[in-house]
């Protein structure tokens, strides 16, 4: 044989092989899923104290997916049915439930609990009597249980609400579609169709969304840039709703002054606020005082031009016809120069000083925000 024949029977075997690997993987996710959901059911029908749907969840979920707790929790709940039905069937059931369960798992934690309603369950079985006349069940029940996330959320089905009907709710319905309404504080309203099947228990499972919230800034400058979560939204004084209830980054921006940023957290149905106090930016201070500086220089030029100028006009008036006098007259000469020459260098301080604060004063627009990263964008679960 030769070697491309024995890699192409190699290659149609892996073919082969490869999909019912796969289809295998996948119906044991599909049967684990089933079972998780059909437990946790159980158990919330359980602590509610409906049994019959308990029996009925848990047995679905023994059924995708055999487990030795999940057989304890169903001999639990056929014992708390047996109190109020004293069907001797499911005191028999659940006795069979506990021996099995203790022998799979005989570590478990909740051995001894086990332990315990077994040799309840078997003296009770001793006292009732041997011979019971057979009472044909019912054939099994349509029933609807809704579970919500989060928990004790209101329910309504087909529009006919229940005084104090929260979730789980379940109620024995007619086969077919149903219309289920769920709702709870600081959640937005869900409405699902739920199809119910003949004789079997159908769980339909919700999940609510946060209601958004609200989101208030006001600011000690009015007119300010308004960023969250790095988008500009507004300006000072901002509010807005249609927020997603967590937290948010917030970033306040003003010509002149310092970025001030905060994370805020916004609750459902509720409105954040927040009081952003920003202070001068550095390059303002620098500007400011450099205005201030123009100030004082052009007084200082306008103080030296006056002297400059009475200097000057003291000149006509001065005798120059002896040595002293001419003197005299020369000193107030080199006085009059030498305030007009720092009148001139004050004034084109001034000049220089009040241009760089003008420069400095526009050119200040404001720090832009720096978003914090909060990850890729994007989660995966494996």
């Amino acid at each position: 044989m030769t070697r491309p024949t024995v890699l192409a029977l190699c290659a149609s075997l892996v073919l082969l092989v490869a999909p019912p690997q796969r289809f295998a993987r996948a119906a044991e996710d599909d049967a684990r899923r089933e079972a998780g959901r059909f437990f946790n059911a159980g158990q919330q029908a359980y602590l509610k104290g409906e049994y019959l749907a308990a029996i009925r969840a848990f047995a679905r979920s023994l059924k995708a997916r055999p487990h030795p707790a999940t057989r304890f929790n169903l001999a639990q709940s056929c014992r708390r049915q047996f109190e109020r039905d004293r069907d001797v069937r499911r005191l028999k059931r659940a006795v069979e439930l506990y021996r099995r369960a203790v022998r799979e798992s005989p570590q478990a934690s909740w051995r001894a609990t086990a332990d315990s309603e077994l040799l309840q369950a078997l003296a009770l079985l001793a006292r009732e009597p041997t011979s019971q006349p057979v009472v044909e069940r019912p054939p099994p029940s349509t029933m609807l249980m809704i579970t919500v996330s989060p928990p004790n959320a209101r329910v309504r089905i087909d529009g006919e609400p229940r005084v104090g009907e929260i979730a789980p709710a379940i109620r024995v319905v007619k086969a077919g579609p149903h219309d289920v309404e769920v709702f709870a504080d600081g959640f937005k309203r869900a409405k699902r169709r739920v199809v119910a099947v003949s004789g079997r228990l159908v769980l339909g499972e919700i999940k609510l969304e946060p209601a958004p919230g609200r989101l208030r800034v006001v600011s000690n400058v009015d007119g300010a840039t308004v960023y969250v979560d790095g988008r500009v939204l507004g300006r000072t004084p901002f509010e807005r709703g249609g927020f997603v209830p967590g937290g948010h980054q917030i970033a306040v921006t003003a010509r002149g002054h310092r970025t001030w940023g905060a994370t805020l957290r916004v609750e459902p149905q509720r409105t954040a606020v927040t009081v952003a106090n920003l202070d001068w930016s550095t390059q303002r201070v620098l500007a400011l005082g450099a205005g201030g500086l123009s100030l004082a220089l052009a007084t200082s030029a306008l103080i030296t031009g006056v002297l400059a100028l009475d200097s000057d006009s003291s000149l006509d008036s001065l005798p120059r016809q002896t040595n002293a006098q001419r003197e005299a007259w020369d000193a107030q000469l080199f006085r009059r120069d030498r305030l007009a020459r720092a009148t001139t260098g004050l004034l084109i301080s001034a000049g220089v000083a009040f241009a760089g604060g003008l420069l400095l004063y526009f050119l200040d627009a404001g720090d832009a925000p720096t978003v914090r990263p909060t990850g890729a964008g994007a989660t995966v679960k494996f």
